[in-house]
């Protein structure tokens, strides 16, 4: 591709700005009610998807960002799926990217919701801070490998706190 009137398009997938339209709406079409006048407010009683969802694409697409073309990684094996209570069972930890993450799983879980379990991702590296892992979707090229680095020392600091010479006992 190449330019077009004022937008260039040498270096743009057509399927990733379609996913990213996409996501656009449903963050518009999940925060838009309060904008609507009442008379129109019957238009939210159509089934969409949980409004919350054009966010998750967003964090996808980042991902696939930082993963796959900025850093070389295979991820075609990796597939994504819904958080559900029962996977408090399943799993010794697990960690949310956002606050808004972590409110979403305390809401699926209800009253099973347990912090000792559950935990924000960055407070590994930085505790008691309740950081998100900064979304680097609107910014530069550096910011996601700065991201990824980010990301890359708290998997580290997992690996120490929790890897094969770890003292700590998970469940």
């Amino acid at each position: 591709m190449a330019k077009h009137g004022m937008f260039d398009f040498t270096n743009r997938i057509i399927g990733f700005d379609l996913l990213r339209s996409i996501a656009i709406f449903y963050v518009f079409w999940g925060h838009g009610e309060i904008l609507v006048p009442n008379e129109l407010k019957w238009i939210y009683s159509i089934p969409m998807i949980i409004p919350f969802e054009g966010v998750s694409l967003f964090f996808v697409l980042s991902g696939f960002l930082i993963g796959v073309i900025l850093n070389r990684i295979d991820i075609s094996e990796q597939r994504a799926r819904r958080f559900t209570s029962s996977d408090l069972a399943q799993f010794d930890k697990i960690y949310a990217l956002a606050n808004d993450v972590l409110r979403d799983i305390k809401k699926i879980t209800g009253t099973s919701f347990d912090s000792n379990k559950i935990d924000l991702l960055l407070n590994e590296q930085f505790p008691g801070k309740g950081l998100d892992v900064p979304d680097p979707y609107y910014g530069e090229e550096a910011d996601y490998h700065d991201v990824y680095s980010l990301l890359d020392e708290v998997c580290s600091t997992l690996i120490e706190k929790y890897g094969p010479r770890s003292t700590i006992q998970l469940n």
